[in-house]
C-alpha cells in the first residue's frame, strides 16, 4: 500500500500526466490518504500538532504580507489559501502517513520508474510517432501538439531522442532522478546499489544540461562520502572535467550560447511577447533571462514574495513562460522563503550525520535543479517542509527497503 501511495504523490508531483491538472483529481486523492489514514490508524495527535502549527505560522505570514507588504486584491491571499489546503496539505498527509519512510519509499518508486523508462525510451528511439499515434487513440494525448502521458512514460515529439520519464520533459525527470539519487547514497551510507544504477542510467538518457551539471555534483557527494582525497580530485578529475566541459557541446558552450539568447530576449521582451500573443502561444523566457526580467520587474518585493499567482499582477506576464525555479519561489514566497527551504533541506541531510562540506554539496545539487527548472513548487519538494519532524533516526533497517524494492 506504500507503493501505492508513493506512486500517486509523485504523479502529482511530476505534472506529467492529467492528474496534476485536475482539481478533482487532487482532491479525490486527499480524501483518499485521508480515508487510509483514519482506516488504518496512521494518524496521532503529533501529526495535528504538527499540521495545525505549520497552517497557523504560513497563514499569519500570508496575511501580513497582504496586509501590510504587497496589498493586492482579495482574490491573491485566497489564492495562497488555496496552496496551503491543495499542495501543502498533500505533503503534510504523505509524510504523516508514511512517517520515516517517506524518503526510502520517493527513492524507491523514482528508481522504479527510472527502470520502467529505460525500455520505454528505447521504444521512442524507434518508434516515437508510432508512441504518439497510440497516445492519442487511447484519449491520453493532451491539448499540446506533439505530446502524450502513459503515467508510467511521457513522450514529446519536440523531445524525441531525450528520456522524459514519467515527468513533462527531460530536464524536470532528471531534477527527480539527481534528488533520488543524493537522498539514496546519504541513506545508504554512499552505497552505490542497484537503484544508484538504474538512476544513472535514466540520467545519462535525459540529454539534459542541468541535469548533468547536477548529477556531477552528486558524483562528488559520493566521491567524497566515501573517502575520497580532494587532493586526487583537483589533480586528476579537476583537468579532466575542465577539458569535457569545453569540448562537449552541451555544457559550456550550451551555457554560453543559452546567456547569450536570454539576454537578446530581454532587450526585445515586448515585441517577442507581442508576437507569441498574436500567434496564440506563451514567450518561453530561459533560465537567465526569467531571473533578470523578474528582478527587474519585482525587485525588493522578491525578499517576501508577491503572491503565488504573481504573473497576474503584471499583464505582460500572462503570456511570459518562467523557467527559473529559484527567481519562481523567489516571487511566489520570497528569498526569506527560500533561505527557509535551503535551511530545512540541510537539516534534512545533518539527520544523517554528514559533515558541513556534504551537506554544502546536496544544497548545491538543489540550487542547481531549481535554477534549471520549477523543482521548488512541486509536492516532492514541498515534502521537506514536513518530513523532518518524522525523520528521527539517521540510519533506517536495511531490509526494510532492500525485501520491497527486488532489483536492489
Amino acid at each position: 500500500m506504500d507503493n501505492a501511495l508513493t506512486i500517486i504523490f509523485l504523479l502529482l508531483s511530476s505534472k506529467g500526466s492529467f492528474l496534476y491538472n485536475s482539481n478533482m483529481a487532487w482532491v479525490v486523492i486527499i480524501a483518499g490518504y485521508l480515508a487510509v489514514g483514519f482506516k488504518f490508524k496512521r494518524f496521532t495527535y503529533y501529526d495535528l500538532k504538527i499540521v495545525t502549527n505549520f497552517a497557523a505560522v504560513y497563514l499569519t505570514l500570508m496575511v501580513f504580507r497582504y496586509l501590510f507588504l504587497n496589498h493586492l486584491p482579495l482574490r491573491y491571499l485566497l489564492t495562497d489559501v488555496v496552496f496551503l489546503v491543495k499542495y501543502l496539505f498533500v505533503c503534510f498527509l504523505y509524510c504523516a502517513l508514511l512517517k520515516d519512510r517517506a524518503m526510502i519509499y520517493i527513492v524507491k518508486v523514482i528508481a522504479w520508474g527510472a527502470a520502467i523508462s529505460i525500455p520505454f525510451y528505447f521504444l521512442q528511439l524507434v518508434a516515437g510517432p508510432q508512441m504518439l499515434a497510440f497516445g492519442k487513440k487511447l484519449h491520453l494525448a493532451s491539448d499540446i501538439e506533439g505530446y502524450t502521458n502513459f503515467l508510467v512514460f511521457t513522450y514529446v515529439e519536440g523531445h524525441a531522442i531525450r528520456n522524459c520519464g514519467f515527468v513533462w520533459e527531460p530536464g524536470a525527470y532528471g531534477c527527480f532522478l539527481n534528488l533520488a539519487f543524493m537522498v539514496n547514497i546519504v541513506q545508504n551510507n554512499f552505497v552505490f546499489d542497484n537503484k544508484c544504477k538504474w538512476i544513472t542510467a535514466a540520467v545519462i538518457t535525459t540529454l539534459s544540461t542541468t541535469t548533468y551539471l547536477a548529477f556531477l555534483i552528486n558524483i562528488l557527494l559520493y566521491y567524497r562520502g566515501n573517502g575520497g582525497k580532494m587532493t586526487t580530485l583537483v589533480f586528476v578529475a579537476g583537468p579532466a572535467m575542465l577539458l569535457l566541459s569545453v569540448k562537449l557541446p552541451f555544457l559550456v558552450q550550451k551555457i554560453e550560447h543559452i546567456y547569450v539568447h536570454d539576454m537578446n530576449d530581454i532587450e526585445n521582451i515586448q515585441f517577442l511577447s507581442d508576437f507569441y500573443l498574436e500567434n496564440g502561444g506563451e514567450l518561453p523566457l530561459n533560465r537567465f533571462s526569467s531571473a533578470v526580467y523578474i528582478y527587474d520587474l519585482f525587485g525588493i518585493q522578491l525578499l517576501w514574495g508577491v503572491s503565488n499567482p504573481y504573473q497576474d499582477t503584471i499583464q505582460i506576464l500572462k503570456n511570459i513562460n518562467i523557467s527559473n525555479g529559484i527567481i519562481d519561489f523567489c516571487a511566489k514566497f520570497g528569498a526569506v522563503g527560500l533561505v527557509y527551504n535551503l535551511y530545512l533541506y540541510a537539516k534534512f541531510f545533518y539527520t544523517y550525520r554528514l559533515r558541513t562540506e556534504l551537506v554544502f554539496y546536496c544544497i548545491i545539487v538543489i540550487l542547481f535543479l531549481s535554477f534549471g527548472e520549477p523543482i521548488l513548487i512541486l509536492p516532492v519538494s514541498l515534502l521537506f517542509l514536513f518530513i523532518n519532524d518524522y525523520v528521527d533516526a539517521p540510519i533506517y533497517e536495511e531490509n526494510v527497503d532492500l525485501e520491497d524494492l527486488k532489483f536492489a
